[in-house]
């Protein structure tokens, strides 16, 4: 089995460390899994996933852009995942927006927070594009209140 996870940041965070303990605990428990975790570069993260011997790639989910969609769905193509986890908002974004038929494989996705914006169209805006792309995996994870209501 092989199992990507993506990430919105690299410095040093909760988000990060939650998905870098995840990690850690599978690498310990199922050594015949191979994990390859998705991040921008330039953060400590970035070392700290190369330090467990995982496959990093560096990619800018913090950015959005229709041309970077298009590449991070030829990254994911030519990894050959099984399942492919996202964490946080940007992260979210890019593994949820290409639609299954593009991308056959178990998608998870966790919140970090759900921050909406507060201006009301923004708002609404976001609120539409959520529920999209809630349709797009197949298990959602979600800590608080907020994120489940």
């Amino acid at each position: 089995m092989h199992i990507a996870y993506c990430l919105t940041h690299s410095g040093v965070g909760g988000g990060q460390q939650i998905i870098y303990s995840l990690v850690k605990s599978l690498l310990a428990n199922h050594p015949n899994i191979r994990i390859t975790v998705i991040l921008p570069s330039g953060g400590e993260y970035v070392n700290r996933f190369q330090q467990l011997d995982v496959n990093v790639i560096e990619f800018p989910t913090n950015r959005l852009s229709v041309f970077l969609v298009v590449a991070f769905w030829n990254v994911l193509r030519k990894l050959d995942i099984d399942i492919l986890h996202s964490h946080g908002k940007g992260a979210g974004f890019y593994c949820r927006i290409i639609p299954r038929l593009f991308l056959r494989i178990v998608r998870v996705h966790s919140y970090h927070g759900f921050h909406p914006p507060t201006e009301a169209l923004k708002k609404k805006l976001y609120y539409f594009l959520e529920r999209i792309l809630l349709s797009t995996v197949e298990q959602l994870v979600m800590v608080s209140r907020s994120e489940a209501e």
